[in-house]
């Protein structure tokens, strides 16, 4: 990082997110050494490559490459939240930073969204007047219009949807890391000699708990089969729209947008129950310890 963030420059680097956010070079110059690795940078090459300028503006682009800068944004916004989860609380510059960017993200998204569906509309104009009527006959502009606009956001809702999933992953996955971490300084701690074993084990049976709890595994495991039959209704519409006269590219970002939602499901949920799975048998063995502890005690007495 060649700039830390800091109380007093943290208010003017988040408004120039507004002017030149969307260099890559920007991004490296002050996101945290926390946050390598989540694919921010790839996403802006991307949509630099894609003719989107420094400050994200989406009407500069080319217009047939429209879908392809919506998937990019999209891209974008999940790698984001990947660096917002990284940042811990020796980051709380960089995750502020980060929820800054997430913000115009979005609005930069919705003005990709309207440009593709404006243009969707006036290429098949175009066409109609070109063509054939009769061999035209049936494609109306507005039922196109609107089969484009109901995929766009069929496309959205599933990335909206992702978001959350990636969300679910990290936090499920460093719950696990630290149930470990913990885990390993309970049993390293049961072995020194004098120690009260029975408040230790009531204290980690405690500990095990609360880190559940404090990464919200209960309600974020009830939401994964909430969000599976929304991804499925989604998918249901997505099935029903006829793909006839609407850009192919549009129609691929959005098959794109719902292959990567489908994986980020499958992340979220292997990575919910792998915590599960975890925390479960880190329960059993605290509880083996005090029980095999009350044995001992019998037998002694005995």
């Amino acid at each position: 990082m060649a700039t830390a963030l800091n109380n007093s420059n943290i208010e003017k680097i988040k408004k120039l997110i507004l002017k030149e956010g969307y260099l890559t070079s920007f991004w490296r110059e002050y996101r945290s050494n926390a946050t390598k690795g989540c694919g921010v940078g790839k996403a802006l090459d991307n949509l630099k490559k894609l003719g989107v300028p420094k400050n994200g503006d989406p009407s500069k682009g080319k217009l047939d490459q429209m879908p392809e800068i919506i998937q990019g944004f999209d891209d974008l916004s999940v790698a984001m939240l990947k660096a917002r989860g990284k940042c811990g609380g020796g980051q709380k510059h960089t995750k502020e930073f980060c929820v800054a960017y997430g913000k115009h993200i979005e609005k930069l998204h919705a003005e990709a969204v309207k440009l593709a569906q404006g243009g969707a509309q006036k290429a098949m104009a175009k066409e109609l007047l070109k063509d054939d009527p009769k061999k035209e006959k049936g494609l109306d502009p507005k039922v196109i219009q609107a089969n484009t606009k109901a995929i766009l956001e069929a496309a959205k809702k599933y990335t909206e949807l992702a978001k959350w999933l990636v969300a679910v992953q990290q936090t499920s996955a460093k719950a696990a890391k630290l149930l470990e971490s913990k885990m390993s300084a309970w049993a390293s701690q049961r072995n020194n000699d004098g120690i009260d074993t029975q408040r230790l084990d009531a204290a980690m049976e405690a500990a095990i708990k609360k880190i559940a709890v404090d990464a919200k595994i209960k309600p974020s495991f009830q939401n994964m089969q909430k969000t599976q039959k929304e991804l499925q209704n989604i998918l249901k519409v997505v099935k029903k729209i006829k793909t006839e006269g609407i850009d192919p590219k549009v129609v691929r970002a959005s098959s794109d947008a719902i292959k990567k939602g489908d994986k980020a499901f499958d992340l979220a949920r292997k990575a919910i129950e792998g915590f599960l799975s975890d925390y479960k048998g880190a329960l059993q063995v605290v509880a083996e310890g005090r029980n095999r502890k009350v044995s001992e005690a019998q037998v002694e007495g005995h």
